[in-house]
């Protein structure tokens, strides 16, 4: 869930988002070790680096295809 002030919580650090998602739950997929795409429902915001403790904007926002039960 995102905190006040727009923040996630990852391995006791801080991580900036957004404020506009300030109480919303977000997904995390990981890409590869150490990336995961973070999604907003279907939307993938950015990709979040451990290593840089950021999260990098998506160049373009994409939809994550839904799922069949999604779907139904």
């Amino acid at each position: 869930m995102v905190r006040k002030g727009g923040q996630m919580k990852w391995k006791n650090q801080d991580i900036r988002l957004t404020e506009t998602l300030w109480g919303q739950q977000i997904g995390l997929k990981p890409v590869t070790e150490g990336q995961w795409a973070v999604y907003f429902e279907h939307l993938e915001l950015g990709l979040f680096d451990e290593r840089l403790g950021r999260v990098l904007p998506a160049k373009r926002l994409k939809q994550k295809p839904a799922t069949r039960s999604e779907e139904l």
